[in-house]
């Protein structure tokens, strides 16, 4: 549990078994401000979930995106590619042919 200074908002983690207990005051650490029972708790796991959860689905939507985009290129330029296969042939074998190997 998170408890939180009124003073200066500087947070404390409490462990869950003595925040469970009933304490009348606190005292920062830091500004030395000692205020009555008003804990505010916070818990920061819940809105790490729905950010992951809207990540998630965000880089599903961008890898869908891309996958269509690659397929729409392959179809247009279809008749390009068969080219560039030529291309990498030819300068395989240049690099083949001018040191010979025994």
């Amino acid at each position: 549990m998170l408890v939180e200074c009124p003073k200066c908002k500087s947070t404390f983690r409490v462990p869950e078994e003595k925040g469970k207990l009933s304490f009348s005051k606190f005292k920062c650490s830091i500004c030395n401000h000692i205020w009555e029972k008003n804990i505010k708790i916070k818990n920061p796991k819940l809105p790490a979930k729905k950010k992951s959860e809207k990540a998630f689905k965000h880089i599903l939507i961008l890898n869908f995106i891309l996958i269509i985009i690659t397929i729409i290129v392959i179809v247009l330029y279809k008749d390009k590619l068969v080219y560039i296969d030529v291309y990498w042939t030819e300068l395989y074998n240049f690099f083949l042919n001018l040191i010979p190997i025994k």
